[in-house]
């Protein structure tokens, strides 16, 4: 006996499904039009994550009350978070006020390659030659630098939300002696993961590259180390923009040698190298299991949805959607898709 056509089996999977797309993209909508709400609440939830694990030692090991613990928790991190703030403000300030100079130095060095290359074609080519400039958007320095220092001003505006949030949050949380498990458990210990490796990566990376540069005597370089810290928490595509950032203020510089403009552009993209592919993957493991593609990806939907701010917590958000989804039999294929076990969706 035959079995039945699929078509005539899926049709409840195929209801399921558009019920599914049409939740997701009202969901999407709903993010977009509360965006000045969610981006400090799930910020304040991330937040709250690390925290919890601070207050559980604090209370069961240290014997301090739970409130304080709290209280004591809180006012730390918003002090540490008014500090990297400040600083990556005062830096991200610092540029802003001479992103016309850095853009006319942008031009120039694209006017020199342009020039290399018409000198470069041939007869028959140079007809044909292809404006690259053309490709770049005018004051595209000026623009990129205000959309991040209004964004890192919005954030840091709204770090009194965020700390309330926090506090209410952990006010609440039970303290526990071991770990939870199920979906809770695992999106805890995960995110964690994470942004605790994150942050160190990031700092130590920022360091680093504004150590380089400061003894390479290149101008803003403690700007162009807070922008590796900052960028750096945007994978991929963060770390390749903090590389060459700086390009342009190494060539024009009045007080580097060749030597000098070489060593300043190599070193800091070997510590954004060896720490982004070596030492990080270490750290992390397979905390994330997204496949790089489906990085990319979330970058472009939560900065679509939620500005500089979404691509931030573009990562964390999205392995925590694929964590619910693998619990799920219905949707399990598309956290598989998620994680790039192709195979899984071929089986039976």
């Amino acid at each position: 006996m035959t079995p039945p056509h699929p078509a005539h089996l899926s049709e409840s999977q195929v209801r399921t499904a558009s019920s599914v797309i049409m939740a997701a993209v009202a969901i999407a909508f709903a993010l977009l039009w509360l965006k000045a709400v969610m981006v400090p609440f799930v910020i304040a939830l991330f937040l709250g994550l690390i925290g919890g694990g601070v207050i559980d030692f604090m209370v069961l090991r240290l014997r301090i009350p739970h409130t304080i613990a709290v209280i004591v928790t809180v006012v730390t991190g918003f002090l540490i978070f008014a500090s990297v703030g400040g600083v990556v403000s005062v830096s991200v300030a610092q540029f802003a006020n001479n992103a016309e100079k850095y853009q006319s130095h942008v031009q120039d060095l694209l006017d020199k390659v342009m020039a290399y290359e018409m000198w470069q074609a041939t007869d028959a080519t140079r007809g044909k030659h292809f404006d690259i400039a053309s490709l770049i958007p005018e004051n595209l320095v000026a623009n990129l630098v205000d959309n991040l220092a209004s964004t890192i001003a919005g954030l840091v505006s709204s770090g009194i939300l965020v700390t309330l949030f926090v506090f209410f949050i952990l006010l609440k949380r039970p303290v526990r002696r071991e770990t939870i498990g199920g979906v809770a458990g695992q999106i805890e210990r995960g995110v964690k993961r994470y942004l605790a490796t994150k942050f160190f990566v990031s700092a130590t990376t920022g360091v680093l590259v504004y150590a380089i540069l400061e003894i390479l005597n290149v101008r803003f370089a403690i700007t162009f180390g807070a922008f590796a810290f900052l960028l750096n928490f945007i994978p991929n595509l963060g770390s390749i923009l903090a590389t060459f950032l700086p390009v342009p203020e190494i060539l024009f510089s009045d007080t580097l040698t060749p030597i000098g403009m070489v060593l300043a552009f190599a070193l800091p993209g070997m510590v954004q190298f060896t720490i982004g592919n070596l030492i990080e993957p270490k750290l992390m493991g397979d905390t994330l299991d997204m496949h790089p593609v489906v990085v990319l990806f979330s970058l472009i939907f939560w900065g679509v949805l939620w500005g500089v701010a979404g691509m931030f917590l573009a990562v964390p958000l999205t392995a925590c959607i694929k964590i619910v989804l693998q619990r799920i039999e219905f949707t399990r294929p598309v956290a598989d898709l998620l994680a790039g076990r192709f195979d899984a969706l071929s089986e039976d």
